[in-house]
């Protein structure tokens, strides 16, 4: 653990948080510099997200780099919800999603709110009408991030009333079987 990781740990949390570890091509483990780690976990604490030694980092960096996108098509210069999730599904899980939001709902193995991880998708009825038309993705302590078409890449509270009346369901995308 770098000094400003130690420093981060007890300036803004009282729970360990994510460290970089040593790794090789074959462990998993991911590594941040120290300097990166504390931007990351910095913003999304500010967000209500404690990043912790549990946390994917890979996820968070990842998702650090799109914040403030905005909404349009997907690329660097704008993305929206769905083009999103399959982004960072592919880039950080290695999974390919295909479709809109409401395609994606239908592969993934449904979960109670109680249930969800970091990294599980959620999904929303944000037109009223008959259908899912927005997803995002989990982070935990009840956070989701997402492209929202008025504000681009942000980070969102589920229990906020809006989001609440319009939360249709959620669920987990799991790896396609080995063969």
């Amino acid at each position: 653990m770098g000094v400003s990781q130690i420093a981060f740990l007890i300036f803004f949390s009282l729970q360990p948080v994510a460290v970089s570890l040593p790794t090789d091509s074959n462990s998993g483990l991911f590594l941040m510099p120290d300097s990166q780690f504390v931007s990351v976990a910095q913003r999304f604490s500010g967000y209500g997200v404690p990043i912790t030694y549990n946390s994917n980092g890979a996820l968070y960096l990842e998702l650090y780099n799109w914040l403030g996108v905005p909404h349009r098509r997907r690329s660097r210069n704008g993305i929206d919800c769905s083009g999103l999730v399959k982004t960072i599904m592919e880039q950080v899980f290695a999974l390919t999603l295909k479709g809109s939001s409401r395609d994606m709902a239908r592969m993934v193995s449904p979960l109670d709110r109680s249930e969800l991880m970091e990294g599980d998708l959620v999904f929303f009825n944000t037109l009223r009408g008959p259908a899912i038309d927005h997803v995002g993705i989990y982070l935990g302590n009840e956070r989701f991030i997402h492209a929202s078409s008025s504000s681009g890449v942000i980070v969102s509270y589920l229990n906020e009333p809006y989001y609440r009346r319009t939360f249709v369901s959620a669920g987990r995308v799991l790896p396609p079987l080995s063969e």
